[in-house]
């Protein structure tokens, strides 16, 4: 017989957390149904419709069905009718909580529990606009990009040198290149995109960084492992989804993913 695999949830602290999101929002959530349907990790349990009511990051739809109820039991995502401050990320194309149960925040009286510090003990009620007030101080200043780095900033895939039949590179792949020799001048602008881009702009610009600050670089694939969202990675012409954690940590350790390879 096989041994049992033990598993903990790996926390993200509240930096990481809303840096890591792709969006952060207040909205009401109808009852949840049950369902099971299947993600890249786990299999999810509940689903739920929201109306979003404030945003704080990312471009959400108006409506938006959540999915919780993972099994994991120890730190699932558990949806309930009501308001509720959230932290989603895309798990293909299912939005998820971006870190446990930590990522579904119910509102009760105008309060919501909250980290007391930068970890997840303790939490402590807080008001609602103080906490959304933390979070927006946190979350980093709009910056105008250079063309290079803006499309790269709304990367919809993490491309290979060759990609499709013709065998080309991609536009995301192009300016990846134009990017490099001009890494080291703009390293503000991509350590924005680590934080705000889409999650393959991310990847794009936690590589760039390295490229032209080795330290800088790190310290952004380290914060991208705890990245519970997928991305596309295109390579001739295979379509994958990979989680972003997988990819940053084996940039991070093998200074590779498959064809990727930091320069």
């Amino acid at each position: 017989m096989s041994d049992p695999a033990l598993a903990k949830a790996a926390y993200a602290g509240k930096a990481d957390m809303i840096h890591n999101s792709e969006i952060i929002a207040v909205v009401d959530f109808t009852a949840p149904e049950k369902t099971e349907q299947k993600g890249t990790s786990w299999t999810y349990s509940q689903k739920a419709k929201a109306t979003v009511e404030t945003v704080l990051k990312g471009k959400p739809a108006r409506e938006l069905t959540v999915y919780g109820g993972e099994n994991f039991i120890c730190a699932q995502c558990a949806l309930q009718k009501g308001k509720a401050l959230v932290f989603l990320n895309h798990n293909r194309d299912l939005l998820v909580g971006s870190n446990w149960h930590l990522s579904i925040r119910p509102i009760e009286k105008n309060e919501v529990e909250w980290y007391d510090g930068e970890n997840m003990r303790p939490l402590k009620k807080m008001p609602l606009p103080a906490v959304l007030e933390e979070i927006r101080k946190i979350l980093p200043q709009k910056q105008n990009l250079a063309p290079p780095f803006a499309v790269l900033f709304d990367a919809s895939s993490l491309d290979d040198t060759q990609i499709g039949e013709g065998g080309g590179p991609s536009k995301f792949r192009r300016a990846y290149q134009q990017a490099l020799p001009l890494a080291a001048k703009h390293k503000d602008e991509l350590k924005y995109i680590t934080e705000a881009g889409s999650p393959a702009g991310r990847i794009y610009a936690a590589m760039l960084l390295h490229h032209a600050d080795k330290e800088s670089g790190k310290k952004a694939l380290i914060s991208l492992s705890c990245c519970n969202g997928t991305v596309v990675y295109r390579s001739g012409c295979e379509i994958m989804h990979e989680g972003i954690w997988n990819i940053a940590s084996k940039l991070y350790s093998d200074g590779k993913f498959l064809s990727l390879q930091l320069d």
